[in-house]
């Protein structure tokens, strides 16, 4: 299904996005898709007529070639809209496979490509193979390049979130670096925003939000309906802060809210802190016994990790 809002939106629903990366209603959206589709048929209407004018019926022949040209255009748009509908609705991995064939047709517009490499990355995500997921993310970007457009940011987001599923924490700093801090405007991209900046955090094991930051995004995440995953992170944030309250409230919204699969396949490690581990913790400390470090680990005491079950 298609949402209106980010608030009344399911884990399962799609949204259509607006250029500031703000959620656009159904029937706006409708109504600029049909303008679209209807402006493209005036010109090979105004094609043909031109054509016939200036060279009679040899000349329908131009009008003919852009005309199919505009049909095979509308399955490729087609096909690449039910790959959307497929990562999180049925099967991710004939999404992928959907999304590839849109992204390595011949002929097919640069920015409809990248937007196929994007479906066919989350796509990859959901299949738990980060690995082909940032090939295909990164095949994108490559193709957006420094494009200003929502989907793009959104991609660059995704890139930042991918590498820390891998592990590769300075490349994704980098990576978060490049993008600025500054928020977006637009209800989707900020929760990408902040759901990408803390889950960096998250696995480096460190959160440098002040207080008054991070009641903001709790603030913002406690009115969006597919925000599982922000409410987590956040829960883990305040309880490294030390506020146990604020930190159970939102582990017990992040669970309400949870999305099933489609988090423990994004961010596995972050499922298994909501489930009462902390793969994270464990690698931190493999890591300082192998440095035979005595510094102290950036994690609080187990006293302080309740978990509301």
């Amino acid at each position: 299904a298609v949402a209106d809002s980010l608030a009344r939106a399911r884990p399962t629903d799609l949204v259509h996005l607006d250029r500031r990366g703000g959620v656009r209603s159904r029937a706006r959206s409708r109504a600029l898709a049909g303008m679209y589709w209807g402006l493209l048929s005036v010109l090979v209407g105004a094609e043909a007529w031109l054509g016939y004018e200036a060279f009679g019926v040899p000349g329908l022949s131009i009008a003919t070639v852009l005309g199919g040209y505009v049909g095979w255009f509308a399955t490729r748009f087609a096909t690449l809209r039910r790959a959307t509908r497929l990562t999180v609705s049925g099967d991710p991995a004939e999404a992928e496979a959907r999304a590839r064939r849109v992204a390595e047709g011949r002929l097919v517009p640069r920015r409809l490509r990248a937007q196929a490499w994007a479906v066919a990355g989350t796509a990859a995500a959901l299949q738990e193979a980060p690995e082909r997921a940032l090939t295909h993310c990164r095949n994108s970007l490559r193709l957006w390049k420094r494009s200003p457009r929502a989907l793009a940011r959104s991609t660059r987001y995704g890139e930042v979130l991918l590498l820390t599923r891998l592990g590769r924490t300075a490349e994704a700093r980098e990576a978060w670096t490049t993008l600025g801090d500054e928020v977006p405007a637009g209800e989707y991209l900020r929760l990408r925003h902040h759901t990408a900046e803390l889950y960096l955090a998250f696995v480096e094991g460190r959160c440098d939000l002040d207080d008054d930051a991070l009641h903001e995004r709790a603030s913002f995440a406690l009115g969006l309906g597919p925000g599982a995953g922000l409410l987590a992170l956040l829960a883990w944030a305040f309880e490294r802060a030390g506020d146990d309250e604020m930190a159970d409230l939102l582990r017990t919204e992040a669970l309400d809210r949870h999305p099933g699969e489609l988090l423990s396949r994004t961010m596995p490690d972050l499922q298994a802190w909501l489930d009462g581990e902390d793969p994270v913790r464990a690698r931190v400390a493999d890591a300082a016994a192998t440095d035979d470090s005595d510094a102290e680990l950036p994690w609080p005491d187990e006293a302080k990790r309740r978990r509301a079950r």
